[in-house]
């Protein structure tokens, strides 16, 4: 249960940004021009991989025993 709700709760905290920058669909506006690329997709999926790492590493021990 507590690796479920640890889980759920990274989950929530590496997919929050993309709610926050989302934009409204139903009025698009003016075309802005060039929009850049949120800087925080590269670090993510660097923890995201180092998580997963440390996760299936943790569980090769579990199973071994």
């Amino acid at each position: 249960m507590k690796t479920t709700i640890k889980t759920l709760f990274i989950a929530f905290l590496l997919l929050k940004s993309t709610f926050i920058f989302a934009e409204d669909p139903v009025e698009p506006g003016p075309d802005p021009g060039t929009v850049p690329i949120d800087n925080w997709i590269v670090p993510l999926i660097a923890l995201v991989i180092v998580v997963l790492f440390l996760y299936f590493k943790k569980k090769q021990k579990q199973t071994a025993k």
